[in-house]
């Protein structure tokens, strides 16, 4: 693809000068492009994926003056643990065999080091990150370069960079926040960065946030809600941002510059937003500001090395060269596919699991390396070295770069799988095939958010016909159509496996009680989040104001807080508050009070007889799943909503919406007790000593006596009038 220099573009102060300082790598950029990293120090082989130990990654990058190599590929699992990266460390991903390498499950820190050189390395944090925590941390970081990466799913934001300065993001990927936050990336104070070539994707803000100095070109964000924010404070704040594409996805927004001041000092120019989603790019040119102060000329009159293209072309590069592209794994293909879409594909995630987990990452031969200097034996004789002699930090071949950097750096191109049959047509079938197996395999059954045990084994079925398809092909006949077929046939059984979630009240034990209570606030009515500071709001079995009947309220409980501080919440074992259940069919339930015996409905009043309800899943509330608490079919919507606080200050009456809004005092948890389920059975008989009892048959024939076994119907009319209908089994 043509490339277009920095100065034919019309921007007046910046240009190219010749290269006073060794570039960390050819094609190096921006204001980190001279880092040295581990240049003339100790070569390093990463010899296993364990997340620490001898051998391992955590341990390669654990002391400063190093380069890293890879003797294996894959899945380097660290959770609930971080790699930190000393100073002077060059990383070559590039050279780990097979489909690369991924770092999984806790979070990667660079905090206060210098002189770092990243290449092709995938960061992908996860739930089980602290929820306040980034994939990737920078802070105070100098003279860093990243170049061909991946960073995705970080719950706070998946990279924070804060008073670093001399650094470069190029060719990489930012990808998928998580929640809380669902955001890219955010700075603090950072001089002198440059981000170019890189995909921002899927994240919902902070692509970045620019509360730094930044030259930011030649980028493509896609799938946003707000795509880059100012910094909006009241430091200064200085961004270029030239020739990028802002894309519209099916989450999109036409926000692609938001929440900036006067204090912002925006250079912008040959910027482009594609908001139509009609699958084309054709974008129209950006000339609004948004509140930031408009700046004639660039800020920053630089000399390291700059190759700005037009937003048309940068799109094109991105997609080409984009993340780890030797070979990309399949979340970064995902994120290609979506881009290519414009606008038809992409999705915010939760987590990983909505995207099937981390998959698999394939590990490949290790060439043979006799000296084990990190060079192959087969490229040292090619480049005229010598395979018996470990001369990796030597200048043999010149350019200012060592040996084992001539060895990395040739590796830094995208490469394709052969092609064959067995290697490439059938890898995406077996990558379906693990999708499928790891899909099922994660899968809880007959639960909330899980699935139908049947669901489950129709899936491992097909997954299992896939590979038994598999080992059938012959390899000099089968075609790609036929490959593409079986892909295809088992993407729509996950696709419709994951439409068989189970989102009702189910796989509760009849043989407990519960407590029901919403974390909802009338006065914070449109509130969406909950708050373990707020009073639980417990729902509770009253006598109506005539004395005659069975009403339900709210009453006040302990907090979530106090809970966990050891108090003991005395409402929650109030035989009022609480309830049995039992299943009605359909996803609906049968809810009793404990203390009356009488049945929950979509109203103020309890009813004497079965009434049967619908708890729908809602999302989750300090951890706990919540529900919605209807009578719907899908339609005519008619729910549980928490009311304002009466007088007395320790509850209030119910209130009801017709429909599923992201409201807290929509949502109630249904949180099982210690209390057995037989205790209804002891409390009703004392409470309502019945005056007269019939007992029916199934048929609805009277009968003289109470049957000794099997099924039948008890009528009962208790002393204060309630009357009770009930199938009771002797």
């Amino acid at each position: 693809m043509k490339k277009r220099l920095l100065t034919l573009l019309p921007l007046l102060g910046l240009f190219l000068t010749t290269l006073a300082q060794q570039l960390a790598f050819p094609g190096a950029e921006g204001f980190g492009a001279y880092a040295t990293g581990g240049r003339g120090g100790q070569v390093v082989h990463v010899t296993n994926l364990n997340a620490d130990g001898a051998g391992s990654l955590a341990d390669a990058v654990s002391k400063p003056g190093r380069f890293v190599v890879f003797d294996v590929g894959g899945v380097i699992d660290i959770t609930g643990k971080s790699i930190t990266i000393a100073s002077n460390i060059t990383i070559a991903g590039q050279t780990a065999p097979g489909e690369g390498i991924t770092i999984y499950g806790g979070r990667v820190i660079a905090s206060k080091s210098k002189n770092i050189i990243m290449r092709y390395i995938r960061m992908r944090g996860g739930k089980s990150v602290n929820s306040s925590k980034c994939t990737l941390t920078l802070d105070e970081c100098e003279n860093l370069i990243m170049d061909h990466c991946t960073v995705s799913w970080g719950p706070w934001d998946n990279v924070h960079i804060k008073d670093a300065n001399n650094i470069t993001w190029q060719y990489c990927i930012n990808a998928e926040g998580i929640e809380p936050q669902r955001f890219g990336s955010i700075t603090d104070g950072t001089r002198n960065w440059t981000i170019h070539h890189c995909l921002w994707i899927n994240n919902k803000s902070r692509n970045p946030k620019m509360k730094c100095y930044l030259q930011y070109y030649n980028n493509v964000v896609y799938n946003y809600a707000m795509g880059i924010v100012g910094g909006h404070s009241a430091a200064d704040n200085y961004q270029d941002v030239m020739n990028n594409y802002f894309i519209a996805g099916p989450n999109g927004s036409y926000k692609y510059f938001d929440d900036w001041t006067a204090t912002d000092h925006l250079y912008s120019t040959g910027n482009y937003y594609d908001g139509n989603c009609d699958g084309q790019l054709n974008g129209t040119l950006i000339t609004d500001y948004n509140g930031a102060t408009p700046m004639k000329q660039p800020n920053f009159n630089t000399t390291h090395p700059m190759n700005v293209q037009t937003a048309a072309e940068a799109y094109a590069a991105v997609v080409e060269h984009v993340g780890a592209s030797r070979v990309r794994d399949s979340h970064d293909k995902r994120y290609i596919e979506q881009l290519t879409s414009l606008g038809k594909k992409g999705a915010f995630i939760a987590n990983e699991d909505d995207v099937n987990g981390i998959g698999t990452v394939a590990n490949g031969k290790k060439p043979r390396d006799t000296d084990g200097d990190g060079m192959p034996d087969e490229w040292e004789q090619a480049n005229g070295l010598n395979p018996q002699a470990d001369d990796a930090c030597a200048m043999t071949l010149g350019g200012g770069y060592t040996n084992i950097e001539h060895y990395a750096n040739s590796l830094a191109q995208k490469i394709e799988l052969p092609d064959d049959p067995a290697s490439t047509m059938v890898r995406s079938l077996e990558s379906a095939i693990e999708n499928a197996l790891a899909l099922a395999g994660n899968a809880k059954t007959n639960v909330t958010l899980g699935y139908p045990s049947e669901a489950v084994e129709a899936l491992l079925a097909t997954a299992s016909e896939a590979q038994a398809y598999i080992d059938d092909i012959d390899p000099a006949t089968v075609t790609k159509e036929e490959i593409d077929a079986a892909v295809t046939y088992l993407n729509q059984a996950m696709a419709d496996f994951k439409t068989k979630v189970i989102n009702t009240f189910t796989g509760f034990s009849t043989d407990v009680c519960y407590n029901i209570f919403s974390y909802g606030m009338h006065p914070g009515a449109r509130d969406a989040n909950a708050s373990t500071s707020t009073e639980r709001r417990y729902l509770y079995n009253v006598k109506s104001a005539d004395g005659q009947r069975d009403s339900l309220v709210y009453r006040l409980g302990l907090s979530d807080a106090s809970i966990a501080s050891g108090k003991t919440d005395a409402m929650a074992s109030d035989a009022a508050a609480l309830w049995t259940f039992r299943e009605a069919g359909n996803g609906f339930v049968y809810v009793q009070n404990a203390k009356t015996g009488a049945y929950m409905q979509i109203e103020r009043l309890l009813s004497a007889t079965p009434v049967a309800i619908r708890p729908y899943y809602a999302k989750n509330d300090n951890g706990k799943t919540a529900f919605y608490m209807d009578a719907s079919n899908g339609s005519d919507i008619r729910c549980f909503n928490v009311g304002e606080l009466d007088t007395t200050g320790k509850g209030g009456p119910l209130d009801f919406s017709t429909l599923h809004a992201d409201r807290i005092r929509l949502r109630w948890v249904i949180q099982e007790t210690g209390v057995e389920a037989s205790v209804i059975n002891r409390m009703t008989t004392t409470l309502s000593t019945p005056v007269s009892v019939r007992y029916y048959n199934l048929q609805g024939v009277q009968l003289n006596q109470q049957p000794t076994h099997g099924f039948y119907i008890e009528h009962r009319i208790a002393a204060n009038g309630r009357r009770d209908v009930r199938k009771s089994y002797r």
